[in-house]
C-alpha cells in the first residue's frame, strides 16, 4: 500500500511525498503538519525585483467558493498570517527566476503572495496577467517544488533521513 502525503497546487510540477507503511505516514504528515521540513520551489515571475532576497510577511484570506485567495498586508478578519522568503537565483530581459521558501504552506500562498507584491508567476491564470501570459506563449505556470530538506526530532523512528535533502 501507497500513503499520499501532500498535494501541489494544480500545475505545479516537482517533489512528490509518498510513504509505503503507516508508522512512516504518519511521521511524515506531523512533519508537514508542524512545518519541520524545508520547501523550496523554483519558480519564474514577471518583472525585476528591486530587493534580490527578501522574506515577506503578510495575512492571507481563503475564498473556498471560488478556490482562490487573497492576500493583505494587515491581518482581516478570519485571515491568517503567512511568511514566503526568494531569493533572486537569475534575471532575464523581463523576469526574474527565484528560489522561494516556504516558511507557512497556505493553499496557493507562492502564487498569491508573489502577485501581491507585483511579480505573478509566469504562467499562472488565476494570480497573473493573461496578456502577458499569452505574450510569453505559456499556458501552465512555472512554478516547481525542487527541493526538500527533511528534518527529524532524534526519537522518530525517521531520524536516519535527518536533514536527508531531496532535490531536481
Amino acid at each position: 500500500e501507497v500513503y499520499f502525503i501532500h498535494r501541489l497546487d494544480k500545475n505545479t510540477s516537482g517533489i512528490m511525498v509518498f510513504a509505503l507503511n503507516k508508522e512512516t505516514e504518519n511521521e511524515l504528515l506531523l512533519g508537514f503538519k508542524n512545518r519541520n521540513f524545508i520547501k523550496e520551489y523554483k519558480c519564474e515571475v514577471y518583472g525585476l525585483l528591486n530587493k534580490k532576497e527578501d522574506v515577506l510577511e503578510a495575512y492571507l484570506l481563503k475564498n473556498s467558493e471560488n478556490n482562490s485567495v487573497k492576500i493583505f498586508d494587515n491581518k482581516v478578519k478570519d485571515s491568517v498570517p503567512i511568511k514566503t522568503g526568494y531569493k533572486v537565483i537569475e534575471e532575464k530581459e523581463k523576469t526574474s527566476v527565484l528560489s522561494v521558501r516556504l516558511y507557512t504552506g497556505k493553499t496557493h500562498q507562492i502564487r498569491a503572495h508573489l502577485s501581491h507584491i507585483g511579480h505573478f508567476i509566469i504562467g499562472d491564470g488565476k494570480y497573473g496577467n493573461d496578456n502577458i501570459n499569452r505574450e510569453f506563449g505559456v499556458k501552465e505556470q512555472k512554478l516547481c517544488s525542487y527541493k526538500l530538506t527533511l528534518k527529524f526530532d532524534n526519537k522518530s523512528p525517521l531520524y536516519y533521513l535527518n536533514n536527508k535533502v531531496f532535490e531536481i
